[in-house]
């Protein structure tokens, strides 16, 4: 009763994982909350789709989703039930190409910048990670916007998951750890990286919860029942050590990954824990009153 996505025998994605904490629509729905006005947004990896559904549901958006192979845009059609037929909105556009190449070819700057989940054991996955890569991603983003990566964090060592961090940070001025996918199958944790420091209006954010009715339902089925839920998945700055980064020619997570290629359940718990050790107060990037920080501790006690 499942459907399944392999790309060159890989495991990618299955219908198991729709719904709550774990569905895929949270890693289209969070960035795009967390931008003041996100108008222009681009996509890096497609899979069943529906990290896009999620994007392309806040509304006003228009978004551009590389995607390398066009064997994966044709299965993608075979998720519509789960991706809501997001490929046939008028709002998204499919663009067949490898990301790294578009980024360098494009004129167009993007407001948000989504890295949807890349599996760091795949060959030439760390083109995806290296900091030449991030600096190309970083030129495309217009004054304000935002780059998200999302990561698998059961697929990465704790030393391959600082190395990453430390690579992404050391291109983007401020940058951020926030919570993405919460549960056994697929955790995921995001790096968030800007020109300016992360800071969100609660007003803003619940006028989008209240504004956007349809919107708001979807974000119930996926766990994200109010702006104070949202904002409790912020897990605080990523303090950066330059000293060792990827670097293309220096691929190192690509050399060192296959090794950790085990006890993924284990891996994912004990990255999580690490990360939330680190967990500061949602407050600190919010500007509200004094009574919704109270809400907001409240909500990081959770």
């Amino acid at each position: 009763g499942r459907k399944y996505l392999t790309t060159n025998r890989l495991y990618c994605q299955s219908t198991a994982d729709l719904g709550g904490p774990e569905d895929h629509r949270r890693l289209g729905y969070l960035p795009l909350l967390l931008h003041p006005d996100p108008q222009e947004v681009l996509i890096t990896g497609l899979g069943s789709g529906v990290t896009l559904r999620g994007a392309a549901e806040y509304g006003t958006a228009r978004i551009d989703c590389v995607e390398i192979s066009r064997s994966v845009v044709e299965a993608a059609n075979c998720f519509q039930e789960e991706n809501g037929g997001v490929l046939d909105r008028e709002n998204v556009q499919i663009i067949v190409e490898d990301a790294r190449n578009y980024m360098q070819r494009t004129a167009k700057r993007y407001d948000v910048m989504i890295g949807d989940i890349v599996f760091p054991m795949s060959s030439g996955s760390s083109g995806l990670f290296s900091r030449e890569y991030y600096a190309s991603a970083r030129a495309r983003l217009k004054q304000g916007g935002m780059m998200v990566q999302w990561l698998p964090i059961h697929q990465f060592s704790q030393e391959d998951l600082e190395l990453t961090a430390n690579t992404f940070a050391s291109v983007f001025p401020h940058s951020y750890y926030v919570l993405g996918l919460i549960g056994r199958s697929v955790p995921t944790v995001g790096l968030v990286g800007m020109e300016t420091p992360l800071s969100v209006e609660l007003d803003r954010l619940q006028a989008c919860y209240d504004s956007k009715t349809d919107l708001r339902g979807q974000l119930e089925q996926t766990a994200l029942d109010d702006p104070y839920m949202l904002l409790s998945h912020y897990i605080g700055e990523i303090h950066a050590d330059a000293s060792q980064v990827l670097t293309d020619d220096r691929p190192i997570l690509e050399y060192r990954n296959p090794k950790t290629a085990a006890s993924y359940a284990e891996r994912g718990r004990g990255n999580l824990a690490w990360l939330l050790a680190q967990k500061r107060p949602a407050r600190t990037i919010t500007a509200c009153s004094a009574e919704e920080e109270r809400v907001l501790d409240a909500y990081d006690q959770m």
